[in-house]
C-alpha cells in the first residue's frame, strides 16, 4: 500500500511538472491558464465568463482560456491525470501539450474536456 501511494506521488509530482510547462506555454499563446482554479468547473466558467466579458472579449475562439477545478486538481493527485476545461482552440492545446509529451484523450469535440493522461 505504502509503495503505490509513494509511486502514486513521485509521478503526480512528474505529471505536475509538466501541467506547470503546459500552462505556461499556453500563457504565451494568450490563453488564461489557471490550476485548481476555484471549487468546481461550473464556478470557473462563470468567473472566467465574467472576465472576458469585462474585457470587451466576444463569445467564441477569441475566448482562449484552459482551467482545471479544485476538484479536479484532487483527482489529479490521487491519479496522476486531469480533465482540462477550456476555450479557444482544442487543437491548438493538444498539439502544445504533445510537444511537451503529454498524452492527451479528446474527442475534438468542443463538448469535451481534455484529459491529460500520465500512466502511474
Amino acid at each position: 500500500m505504502w509503495s503505490h501511494r509513494k509511486r502514486t506521488h513521485e509521478k503526480y509530482a512528474d505529471a505536475k511538472t509538466k501541467v506547470d510547462l503546459l500552462f505556461k506555454a499556453l500563457r504565451k499563446k494568450g490563453y488564461i491558464a489557471r490550476q485548481n482554479y476555484l471549487c468546481c468547473g461550473s464556478c470557473g466558467a462563470y468567473e472566467l465568463g465574467e472576465l472576458f466579458s469585462k474585457k470587451g472579449i466576444p463569445e467564441g475562439d477569441e475566448r482562449k482560456a484552459v482551467t482545471y477545478c479544485r476538484q479536479s486538481g484532487a483527482h489529479f493527485k490521487e491519479c496522476a491525470n486531469v480533465y482540462l476545461n477550456w476555450g479557444g482552440n482544442g487543437n491548438e492545446i493538444v498539439q502544445t501539450a504533445h510537444e511537451l509529451g503529454i498524452v492527451c484523450d479528446w474527442d475534438g469535440s468542443h463538448a469535451s474536456r481534455i484529459r491529460l493522461v500520465f500512466a502511474v
